[in-house]
């Protein structure tokens, strides 16, 4: 009886601590939350296997402009990545 107790916490805790490590990852760092803004610029590479997307993102009104730059991929199905975030300091 002790220790299906045991297991059923243990079981409990790995499973919040889960759910927490992932809600911290989705607020912190998840990038794909960020706002797409306007398109200023596009680039295809040479033999066409990559395009880079350069917006400008106005996230409200109590934030600054800031430039996203990102890559996505032509020939093969990935999902697209930011590879510039830039965010004006003051």
């Amino acid at each position: 009886m002790n220790r299906k107790i045991l297991l059923i916490s243990f079981l409990f805790l790995i499973l919040f601590t889960s759910i927490l490590g992932y809600g911290v990852y989705w607020l912190f760092y998840d990038m794909d939350r960020l706002p797409k803004g306007t398109l200023i610029a596009e680039e295809t590479s040479p033999d066409k296997t990559y395009t880079v997307k350069a917006y400008t993102s106005d996230a409200g009104a109590t934030t600054s402009y800031s430039v996203i730059a990102e890559l996505s991929f032509n020939k093969v199905s990935k999902k697209s990545k930011i590879i510039y975030l830039q965010y004006k300091h003051s």
